[in-house]
């Protein structure tokens, strides 16, 4: 995250957002401590904390991605795999969702980051998506920003940017583009990219599901009819190589955030203080 953050696109506090007789209420929060730098001199781990002094709530960096959100503990329920997960092999990270049932939090966030980076970067996929249609999901959404990208502005924020195409297009005519969303495992990878770094993950061929262990477990009676649906579900996995060629513009890119927007109380679990 870039140290100026906070003070080319103010970050909100969560926690004191409130509604009274004077309207909206809203407090910033700022870089309070820098604990891992990159080559850069960008954030990538640190700690942001609210300006208000009746708050003063502290926030994490993670992989240079601000985490603002009301109820961290609560979010960490559901997407600690995404938070702490580390870059595997295809075929290592196939295996290890395998592993679980579909829903269950790494075989989730497998199948959800692949289907989302063929969608929004299918087109600079190796091998390409084997679909018929668009080359990939995005493209007609893609060109349209491309276009509203040639009529330039100061500032561009994403709303539910996922893995960051649309960052991408928006970034060639802005100062400053910011993507927000709630998926950390779509903004880690989505980051990456931006900076022109190489991406390898699982996709699943065919009709064949990428993530079948939980099927094989349930309709096993033996070891080797599980094995063999294990075995079959492992061959419909093929690592794919992803290049985003977004590092030739890193000044333009402002950040990655995995927020809410400021006026949408839904998107993110919270708890009222008593």
């Amino acid at each position: 995250m870039r140290e100026d953050l906070p003070q080319l696109l103010p970050l909100i506090c969560p926690r004191c957002r409130t509604v009274s007789e004077r309207g909206r209420e809203l407090h910033t929060v700022s870089v309070e401590q820098a604990l891992v730098r990159d080559a850069r001199g960008e954030i990538v781990e640190g700690i942001l904390r609210c300006d208000n002094r009746l708050c003063r709530r502290a926030y994490p960096i993670v992989d240079g991605i601000p985490i603002l959100v009301a109820d961290l503990a609560g979010f960490l329920r559901g997407s600690l795999a995404q938070v702490v997960e580390r870059e595997l092999h295809p075929e290592t990270a196939a295996l290890l969702a395998l592993g679980g049932a579909d829903s269950d939090p790494y075989p989730h966030l497998v199948e959800h980051v692949s289907i989302y980076l063929d969608a929004h970067w299918g087109d600079r996929a190796e091998p390409p998506p084997d679909w018929p249609g668009p080359r990939f999901g995005m493209e007609g959404l893609a060109a349209r920003l491309r276009a509203r990208a040639a009529l330039r502005v100061e500032r561009t924020v994403e709303l539910g940017a996922s893995v960051g195409r649309g960052v991408a297009e928006l970034a060639a005519g802005s100062a400053i583009t910011v993507g927000v969303d709630l998926h950390f495992g779509a903004l880690r990878r989505a980051r990456r990219l931006l900076r022109g770094e190489p991406l390898h993950y699982p996709r699943k061929q065919g009709g064949a599901p990428l993530l079948d262990g939980d099927r094989a477990r349930r309709r096993s009676r033996g070891a080797g009819r599980g094995a063999g649906l294990r075995r079959r579900a492992r061959s419909a996995a093929r690592a794919v190589e992803l290049r985003s060629r977004g590092g030739d513009q890193p000044a333009r890119l402002g950040a990655l955030a995995a927020a809410a927007p400021v006026g949408d109380r839904r998107a993110v679990p919270s708890r009222r203080r008593g």
